[in-house]
């Protein structure tokens, strides 16, 4: 159940999101619930199953690619992905806090941070459900991350977006729907990046206004203490392959000469790195 009740939502509104928190796309529908205090009730699906225990499961958008569906009472499910489903969420929930835009803050501001995502992050990444933006786009067994090049210049876009306006978050001093929709990422890439690259920090150095960015995340309650992964959870999602989309990996070990043996031996060696012990799945801060 959601934190927040509104006293203008019966909690007939249903989240649909991945069991295990890996799907950004799900955490963003998530967390702008949270943050618009609506009443909902979680449905968790199972990404390995596709939603056969979901009354209403996510919709599946390619290979392994998997988006929330948000049921609205007196409506039809709502899916097509987070962001399109946090672009309506004023009009769905119109008495709640308001995120795009939120007060002093014009719709256009948002959604140019918004759409910058696009061409911010890696667009030649392997796609993947648990560890996007970071590996090679390629269908090598065992993956390579992309070159560290290619990460500090992404920071470097993304810290001159914040740069552009007054205050911590992307449209300045107000929270709004731009930054619900680069957490997931921002957050993820905060712990997995220092482990693909040495020494590779986002929160202390180099990018000063992304640093804010993360300290002022981290001070909104309904972010830091419901929904952001913990960093054991994160190094838990990089311990163990595979990083490739549904059916890639079908009859590949053998063609590329890659014994079982072989990779076998190299999930230990990142399980010590990242720190795997006991079973998958996200562990909430």
């Amino acid at each position: 159940m959601a934190l927040w009740p509104h006293q203008c939502c019966q909690v007939s509104h249903t989240d649909n999101r991945d069991r295990d928190g890996w799907c950004p796309e799900c955490e963003q529908v998530w967390l702008a619930l949270e943050l618009k205090r609506v009443a909902y009730e979680s449905v968790l699906t199972s990404t390995s199953t596709r939603g056969l225990s979901a009354c209403v499961p996510p919709v599946s958008v390619g290979e392994g690619q998997v988006t929330p569906c948000l049921t609205v009472q007196g409506r039809q499910p709502v899916d097509g992905g987070g962001l399109s489903i946090l672009r309506l969420m004023d009009t769905l929930f119109p008495e709640t806090p308001r995120l795009w835009p939120p007060p002093a803050v014009t719709p256009a501001e948002v959604t140019t941070m918004v759409q910058a995502m696009e061409r911010t992050l890696p667009g030649d990444a392997r796609p993947c459900d648990r560890a996007r933006f970071l590996y090679v786009s390629n269908r090598n067994v065992l993956p390579d991350p992309l070159p560290r090049h290619v990460f500090e210049s992404v920071c470097d876009r993304i810290d001159l977006l914040l740069a552009k306006h007054d205050g911590p978050f992307f449209c300045g001093t107000q929270l709004s729907a731009a930054d619900v929709a680069w957490a997931p990422y921002l957050e993820r890439y905060a712990v997995m990046l220092p482990l693909l690259h040495e020494g590779l920090q986002l929160r202390r150095g180099r990018w000063a206004h992304l640093e804010h960015w993360y300290a002022a995340m981290d001070s909104v309650p309904v972010y830091a203490c419901r929904i952001k992964g913990s960093e054991a959870s994160w190094r838990k999602v990089l311990a163990r392959p595979p990083w490739w989309p549904t059916g890639w990996a079908t009859g590949m070990g053998k063609a590329q000469g890659t014994s079982e043996r072989a990779l076998c031996r190299w999930e230990i060696r990142r399980a010590h790195r990242f720190g795997q012990h006991g079973p998958m799945g996200r562990v909430r801060a």
